[in-house]
């Protein structure tokens, strides 16, 4: 009973807020209040929603549905339509409940439907509904129509703000507002401002530019004005421009463009709408908005990609967080592949030559590498080296880089003397690995008889398939390694990254990600080490309980790790409501999303351990950027997102390095740093400063440094061993 509660309290809340693009509770506040300036009308409103929401628990619909108000918020819309236009009695009672259930129906027909071929459904169960029951009125004699009378306290508020003196623009806009609840005063359409505003900067300024460029055209046409709003042709310019331009679209100058665009499209519909359904009694509504976006979603998708112009993926309800968890995905994952290609060796190797090398690598043979192993004098042999025995690399493991099936081997080729080379044979004992479809690697100038594979195995990443030789065109030993689209051993290359590896530079050593590497760079690898793989290593089913402490406060805070449908990994909460989702690849630890409040361990653990190589190397630092949503508040942030779709100049700059290891065989205790810095326009302020500690093939602790603020979290193995509590203390929140 309680869980059904709630999710009619959300549901309601969202129900309203729906109707504006967003999920925000104050928002949803916002506009159920703006739809009660006329009370006889907005009661109605709300009646509809719970009851639309009971039919939809009645009849099973998902209860992620009904909480969001997808179920809902065309029901209010009809009821609010229906309210303000017939007379109420009781045929009116028992339409209205007729009304709910068509409109809950078709909103679930809808909404699925449409979602098949992955388009909106918008408000069309408002617009079918509302329309059927407003033709089907005219033949029931028991049904009146009313107009709202003029003495209503929404009218008296309203005809006091006539007074004052507000462009005629800027009172359409409000107006125009309102009559998305079908209350058109500007006391409605103020308020209804205050819950864009409150939710999105974004929706806001789109909202202005596609009514600014609507009402506009409409004018310069000969246009009544005031039809704008007392005929709903205002708000479709709203809508419209906000799905277009921020909802459906990551925003950017060019999805305005896109909303811009559009408008004399929304302005000759409405107008024909306006002409064709006003002969039989019928408002347009929201058809010009219902039928140009998913006709622009669907042309632009028919058509080639235009750059910029992205479609939300995950939607967050806001185009905010749409575009800051775009652009941190961007940076962080743009380069990555389908398949991760790594390096075929163990241990450090030196690029002897890189895409367009010096020697061979040209034309439709410009994406390999060759690799060398050299010293510290820069030499790739030992004594004279006239004999491949003499070269580092000679008879080295070769390993795959990349899980696969073998479909090509070459064997039986001789290594060459030292200076000499096979070009008849020019690719040596060679090997190729299908990874998928139109992608696989080789790697040539392999030694004889030295495969350890054969053809047709399935080989995992890491699996030694044989030994560095000298066959083929090789003057000294070298791994050549390419990326190619077929199977044939002679195939042109394709470019391709590497997914992770460490570059060398002088005493620095730096993680590079999904990237190229260049000639003459030293590079390697990536050990793991166990106690990091182990402490990091979370399994689905496990809880982890800390004790935590600051200022002499004690509580107690717990996780649980768990699996998605979707193969999704994730740390939860129960105490804050928090999900922080993870992937951990084997060589890398790293979270890709996190929902909940900005206070708890678990927060700061996201933060702490935002990207971790799970390899202990002293001189190495991860660099990355946390989403500014997850950071930044204030009046900072605010600026931040009127500007977000033309320029972000607010970064979380994240760090982490390696600062201690007792044992570099079988370390038992590890420690890494990592901070987070604020960067804006130039200037750098530190914000957090953490430690995690590694023991016991866990994470023993966890100390937060912010703001002169100290928090401690020490991992214990049961509740008993520390006092519980199930609530965390006010301190924590101070630290945020």
């Amino acid at each position: 009973m309680k869980d059904t509660i709630k999710t009619i309290v959300d549901g309601v809340l969202n129900s309203y807020a729906q109707l504006f693009f967003t999920q925000d509770k104050v928002t949803g506040v916002l506009v159920l209040a703006a739809s009660l300036t006329n009370p006889l009308v907005g009661v109605w409103g709300l009646i509809g929603a719970v009851l639309c929401m009971l039919l939809g628990l009645l009849m099973g619909t998902d209860r992620t549905l009904i909480r969001q108000g997808m179920v809902s918020f065309n029901g209010v819309l009809v009821s609010l339509g229906l309210a303000s236009t017939l007379a109420i009695n009781g045929a009116f009672i028992g339409l209205f409940g007729v009304a709910c259930l068509l409109s809950v129906w078709l909103s679930i027909t809808f909404f699925h439907r449409l979602g098949k071929h992955n388009l909106p459904s918008l408000s069309a169960a408002f617009l079918g509904g509302y329309w059927v029951v407003m033709i089907a009125v005219a033949g029931f004699s028991s049904i009146h129509t009313q107009a709202i009378s003029a003495e209503t306290p929404a009218h008296w508020y309203d005809s006091l703000v006539q007074q004052w003196p507000l462009p005629d623009g800027v009172r359409y806009y409000l107006q125009s507002l309102g009559c998305i609840l079908f209350q058109g005063n500007v006391i409605a359409g103020g308020l209804v401002l205050m819950g864009i505003l409150w939710a999105s900067r974004i929706s806001f300024t789109l909202s202005v530019l596609g009514f600014g460029i609507g009402y506009g055209l409409f004018s310069s046409l000969g246009g009544n004005s005031i039809h704008i709003s007392d005929h709903f042709i205002g708000f479709n310019f709203i809508l419209t421009a906000i799905a277009l331009g921020g909802f459906f679209y990551v925003p950017n100058w060019r999805t305005y463009g896109l909303a811009a665009l559009s408008m004399p499209v929304v302005v000759l519909l409405a107008m024909a709408g306006t002409n064709l359904f006003g002969k039989v009694g019928l408002p347009i509504v929201s058809l010009p908005f219902v039928l140009v976006v998913p006709m622009v979603i669907y042309v632009l998708r028919m058509g080639n990609r235009i750059p910029g112009m992205v479609e939300v993926i995950y939607q967050h309800y806001s185009p905010e967080l749409n575009l800051y968890s775009f652009r941190n995905h961007q940076q962080r994952f743009g380069k990555s592949t389908y398949v991760e290609i790594g390096l075929p060796f163990f241990g450090e190797w030196s690029v002897y030559q890189g895409y367009n090398g010096r020697f061979t690598h040209k034309d439709a043979y410009r994406f390999a590498w060759d690799f060398v192993i050299r010293d510290a004098a820069d030499k790739t042999f030992r004594t004279t080296g006239l004999t491949p025995d003499d070269y580092y690399s000679y008879n080295m493991p070769v390993v795959a880089p990349a899980s696969g099936y073998v479909v090509a081997i070459v064997d039986g080729i001789e290594d060459n003397p030292i200076g000499n080379m096979n070009i008849k044979e020019n690719w040596g004992n060679a090997i190729v690995i299908k990874h998928a479809d139109y992608l696989y690697s080789k790697i040539a100038h392999l030694k004889k008889d030295s495969f350890t594979v054969r053809l047709g195995d399935y080989v995992r990443k890491g699996d030694v398939l044989g030994a560095l030789g000298n066959s083929g065109r090789s003057p000294e030993p070298h791994i050549h390694v390419q990326v190619q689209a077929t199977p044939d051993v002679g195939a042109p290359t394709i470019q391709y990254p590497i997914t992770y590896y460490l570059l060398k530079n002088q005493q620095q050593i730096s993680l590079k990600s999904y990237d190229v590497p260049q000639e003459n760079e030293t590079i390697a690898n990536i050990r793991t080490t166990p106690l990091l793989r182990d402490a990091f290593g979370f399994l689905p089913g496990q809880t982890l309980r800390f004790d935590i402490e600051a200022s002499g406060e004690h509580w107690m805070e717990e996780w649980v790790v768990g699996t998605t449908s979707l193969n999704q990994s994730y740390l939860y909460c129960a105490v804050t409501g928090a999900t922080a989702y993870f992937v951990n690849d084997g060589t890398m630890f790293y979270f890709s999303l996190y929902v909940g409040p900005r206070h708890g361990l678990l927060y700061y653990f996201y933060l702490a351990a935002y990207k971790v190589m799970l390899g202990f190397y002293r001189s190495t630092t991860i660099d990355d950027e946390i989403p500014l949503q997850q950071v930044d508040k204030g009046a900072g942030r605010l600026i931040q997102d009127f500007l977000a779709p033309f320029m972000v100049y607010r970064h979380y700059r994240y760090q982490l390095a390696y600062t201690y290891m007792d044992n570099h065989i079988r370390p038992k205790t590890l420690r890494i740093h990592s901070t987070i810095h604020k960067a804006v326009l130039g200037r750098t302020q530190q914000l957090y400063n953490f430690e995690l500690t590694l023991e016991n093939k866990m994470l023993s602790q966890l100390t937060i440094q912010y703001r002169g603020k100290l928090l401690t979290a020490r991992q214990i193995q049961s509740v008993a061993d520390s006092a519980e509590a199930t609530s965390i203390p006010i301190l924590i929140e101070e630290l945020v």
